[in-house]
């Protein structure tokens, strides 16, 4: 791979804090995630996977304002 073509990539640094937000959000979904493949019950994996699927939207929406996407190409990012 040549560096223009790594130029190219839309790669966009952000804010720090942006980063270590979605860093820390990261990191508790792998948790979660771990912590589901060990859950027992049914009521423990339903509350796991519900705290799964408001952390991965809550990355969703970080990284959609780190790259300023518009609604209509979040709509085509979600293949809606």
């Amino acid at each position: 791979v040549k560096r223009g073509h790594i130029a190219k990539l839309p790669v966009v640094l952000g804010e720090v804090q942006q980063r270590q937000e979605i860093t820390v959000l990261v990191e508790q979904m792998l948790e979660l995630h771990k912590r589901l493949a060990a859950a027992h019950t049914g009521h423990e994996k339903s509350l796991l996977q519900r705290q799964i699927t408001t952390t991965d939207a809550h990355i969703d929406q970080l990284v959609y304002q780190l790259y300023a996407l518009t609604p209509a190409e979040i709509a085509i990012v979600e293949g809606s």
